[in-house]
């Protein structure tokens, strides 16, 4: 386990974003438990830089995997998932 200074993980945050960004675009229906269990432990700023993230790609690909992880996250992460659901919806 890494453990950042405050600094670093300001620093790292968007890095691992894109990392993220780039997992999902990539992620595949054998990987797709793996990844969405990555997710799940994932921290919620991380999160919601991410969905934002997906939200403005405006790449329709990621709903799908978006439905999936929605199952299986709380309430607060899943009306997240939903603006970003929305939000390539209305591209």
């Amino acid at each position: 386990m890494i453990i950042f200074t405050e600094k670093g993980w300001l620093a790292y945050k968007p890095v691992y974003v894109e990392e993220l960004f780039n997992l999902l675009q990539s992620v595949t229906d054998e990987s797709r438990k793996e990844v969405l269990e990555q997710l799940n432990q994932t921290h919620r700023a991380v999160v919601e830089m991410l969905l934002s993230r997906i939200g403005e790609s405006q790449n329709i690909g990621f709903i799908k995997i978006l439905d999936h992880w929605k199952v299986t996250e709380v309430k607060k992460v899943q009306t997240m998932i939903n603006k970003a659901i929305n939000k390539l919806k209305s591209v």
